[in-house]
């Protein structure tokens, strides 16, 4: 257990970190990148034509230009110097989860009891090796937001009211451009944003003004970025504009109208990849959600519809998207594309299941000990430090893109940034020896909670994956248009 807490050197365990990814990669030796994937890694080397590079080469219709672009050396120089065209992904997610062992402590900063840095990213491959061996942008859009966290909470403690370093500057200025990144990789990261401006806002450890000046820096971060994806939209679309469009033929409203609209009928959706099957998109439809749909007649075709439906059956709605957020508790297909449905996940769901108990038990036996001190939530919230409410607010950062996409038409990957947020407090602020005393010492009521919540999670679980189990179309095409 050396070297999973912290008693080397920052750089070493990203080192190793770097080394544990690409042994994995090398070992799994994943040499197909279907669909999104592929489509990725295709469009990280459209930027060169003829042995050129121009940024205006890249066309998509829906996908941001960051996550290519940074991607587009790693594979000429893998495919010119080395002749292997899946070197430079592996070193590329090597590469950037050694930076997120790093980085992802400072989140939890001024909460920690114990530095298990290696854990987080031990825990990530276990459930999500998935997207190790492909290029797809759920990991990477985690791990850029999780740098532009770290570099705004290591800003702040350092940061006074009266001093102004260069560092400062320039970790406030990469918080911005690592911010706009997350955003231009996955779209949904958009909702972190407003999270940024409250961690700004709410830190009152220096004044107004220097708050202002922070936001400009980061929103200079954001433009520096952003004129990238502007160039490519100018080129393109004939409009400079930093944001990723994301309309086209299949999604004339937009990408995100698009998920929204289709996560009333599906429960889940996966890419199944096994053998002798015509259509690799398994939907399980949600009879709930089909019903409010086919039945009822309603449209969608844009946000007012949308909310006016969901507003029109809130309890229909809310059992919905409960079913979504419970399926999301119970990841066991690795993240990426599904190639057996015959493999037995029963210690993985178990796994998953025990790390939320643990977490769910911890937060709730803190929060009773708060009350006991009889203090209002105004003064517990002024009792926190500076940087614990940087904290508490990263964490939020991080979570809202996941609560953002819940109501979509939910695949597993997009749980993500709340299993790493699970991952972090496990490894850094709750202490596991203290959980084990105490449910030694509650042994009778902690097996009836955790039967009962496994039992529930288990029947939701059964119930989604009991539906459509051959992948078969849900009338999601006969929409209201």
């Amino acid at each position: 257990m050396g070297i999973i807490r912290r008693q080397q050197p920052n750089w070493l365990i990203g080192l190793v970190a770097f080394g544990i990814v690409f042994l994995l990669t090398i070992i799994i030796n994943n040499t197909s990148y279907p669909y999104d994937s592929g489509n990725y890694d295709k469009l990280s080397k459209s930027f060169f034509v003829d042995g050129q590079f121009a940024l205006t080469n890249f066309e998509s219709s829906i996908r941001g230009v960051i996550f290519p672009l940074f991607l587009a050396p790693f594979n000429i120089i893998s495919e010119k110097l080395i002749g292997s065209e899946f070197f430079g992904w592996r070193f590329f997610i090597s590469l950037f989860s050694g930076a997120f062992v790093i980085a992802f402590q400072y989140i939890f900063k001024a909460y920690e009891r114990k530095r298990m840095l290696l854990l987080p990213l031990i825990l990530t491959l276990i459930t999500w090796y998935g997207l190790f061996l492909a290029p797809l942008s759920d990991l990477i859009a985690a791990y850029l937001l999780v740098f532009s966290l770290a570099c705004i909470n290591i800003a702040y403690s350092r940061v006074r009211e009266n001093t102004w370093s260069l560092t400062e500057v320039f970790l406030f200025f990469l918080t911005g451009v690592f911010l706009y990144a997350a955003y231009n990789t996955r779209t949904v990261f958009l909702f972190a944003c407003p999270f940024i401006l409250l961690i700004i806002f709410a830190n009152r450890k220096v004044g107004r003004k220097k708050s202002l000046l922070i936001l400009l820096v980061i929103i200079i971060g954001v433009g520096a970025l952003g004129s990238l994806q502007g160039a490519v939209n100018f080129q393109s679309h004939g409009e400079f504009t930093p944001a990723v469009i994301t309309k086209s033929n299949k999604y004339k409203e937009g990408l995100f109208l698009f998920q929204l609209s289709h996560g009333i009928p599906i429960g889940l959706y996966e890419t199944y990849m096994g053998p002798d099957v015509d259509n690799h998109a398994y939907r399980y439809s949600d009879p709930a959600g089909a019903e409010i749909l086919k039945v009822r007649e309603v449209k969608t075709d844009n946000y007012k519809e949308y909310f006016k439906t969901i507003l029109k059956h809130p309890i229909d709605s809310l059992g919905l998207y409960t079913r979504h957020f419970l399926v999301l508790m119970n990841p066991i297909d690795g993240g990426g594309y599904v190639y057996s449905h015959n493999n037995s996940r029963a210690i993985l769901t178990l796994l998953n299941y025990s790390m939320i108990f643990i977490v769910i038990s911890f937060l709730r036996r803190k929060s009773e000990r708060r009350s006991e001190a009889d203090l209002t939530f105004r003064e517990r919230i002024s009792a926190l430090t500076y940087a614990k409410k940087t904290s508490i607010l990263s964490v939020t950062t991080l979570l809202a893109p996941f609560i953002a996409i819940i109501p979509g038409a939910i695949e597993e990957r997009f749980a993500l940034p709340f299993w790493l947020i699970l991952y972090g407090l496990l490894s850094y602020v709750i202490n596991l020896k203290d959980e084990l005393r105490y449910y030694r010492k509650n042994l009778a009521i902690s097996i009836v909670y955790y039967c009962v919540g496994f039992a529930i999670l288990m029947a939701v679980v059964t119930l989604v994956y009991a539906n459509n189990p051959q992948g078969m179309l849900v009338p999601i095409l006969e929409l209201k248009r």
